[in-house]
């Protein structure tokens, strides 16, 4: 399926936002710990829009360093409460911001599905 993607927001951020520390690997009771701030670098809204019948689908990323890197995170941050709530509060208004299911989470970069305004 043939679609065009265009960054509708592109946002350099620089700096440590709050989680809240709660993802589901906390929660489940895992050997995991989410540090209490995460370095963001940058965030990215991209809208893809489909060729085929013009359908539109808008998606975000959040960019972190790595987990060994200073500041960085890994997979533990993955469903935290606070987290992307507290990014996109920074980054502008949106009608729903989240984290998308977990197969499209990247090593540095929280995959978002997201609801513009």
């Amino acid at each position: 399926m043939d679609y065009k993607e265009t960054v509708i927001k592109d946002v350099e951020l620089n700096k440590k936002f709050k989680t809240a520390g709660d993802s589901i690997w906390v929660r489940d009771g895992e050997d995991a710990t989410v540090p209490s701030e995460i370095l963001v670098e940058r965030v990215q809204v991209i809208e893809r829009t489909y060729e085929d019948d013009g359908d539109t689908y808008h998606y975000g990323l959040i960019f972190h360093p790595e987990a060994h890197e200073e500041g960085g995170c890994s997979w533990h941050v993955y469903t935290d409460t606070g987290f992307v709530k507290n990014v996109m509060a920074e980054v502008g208004e949106f009608k729903y911001a989240d984290f998308s299911e977990q197969g499209m989470q990247y090593t540095n970069a929280c995959h978002l599905d997201v609801e513009v305004a």
